[in-house]
């Protein structure tokens, strides 16, 4: 009786790794725990085979002239988003820049036929660009994980800078990592991390 507990325990707990590697590859939706239930230990062979490696560019509105200085600005519809858009609004002032606006969404977005991540992220871009007419702007949805997609939007746009919020601290950000923390070890353009309270 003890071994079948046990075994049990293995199978759940091999499921629950198999999901919490999919969640951290941008695949955070809860089919994938059941999945990953019923698979067991196997659910790792199955999701890393899943599991996207680059980033997909969704929905691409570029800006009339997109000359000058480029700076990428992540947007994800928090308060911490919007001050890195303000922020980066600043930097730009009158200088000749384009300002690229980019919000990521997960792979199952996606895959999603109501297509509703994809338009809400896209809505949001839009309503951004829109309150900015002083400034280029062209928007930009990918699916991926954020800050690989960020950066790759950046070596694509060859974007003179990349700036994004913070949240800051606390639980969630030591189990599951922080966009900004990530963006600064895998960017090769500079990155700008701003914060609400600063």
């Amino acid at each position: 009786m003890t071994f079948a507990w046990v075994a049990l325990a293995v199978w759940l707990l091999g499921g629950l790794a198999g999901y919490f590697y999919l969640y951290r590859h941008a695949h955070p939706h809860p089919v994938w725990l059941l999945a990953g239930l019923v698979l067991g230990p196997f659910s790792l062979l199955v999701f890393m085979d899943r599991a996207e490696r680059t980033s997909h560019v969704l929905v691409e509105q570029p800006a009339a002239d997109s000359s000058g200085m480029k700076v990428v600005v992540g947007l994800d519809g928090s308060p911490e988003s919007r001050h890195a858009l303000s922020v980066a609004e600043q930097l730009v002032a009158d200088r000749a820049c384009c300002l690229v606006l980019c919000a990521v969404v997960d792979y199952d977005a996606e895959d999603d036929p109501s297509g509703a991540g994809v338009a809400a992220a896209k809505e949001r871009l839009v309503q951004a660009a829109v309150s900015m007419p002083e400034h280029r702007v062209s928007v930009e949805v990918v699916a991926g994980r954020p800050a690989q997609a960020l950066a790759e939007v950046a070596e694509q746009q060859d974007a003179d800078l990349i700036v994004v919020g913070t949240r800051g601290g606390g639980l969630s950000r030591r189990l599951l990592g922080s966009v900004a923390e990530g963006l600064l070890a895998i960017s090769q353009r500079p990155v700008l991390v701003t914060h609400q309270g600063a």
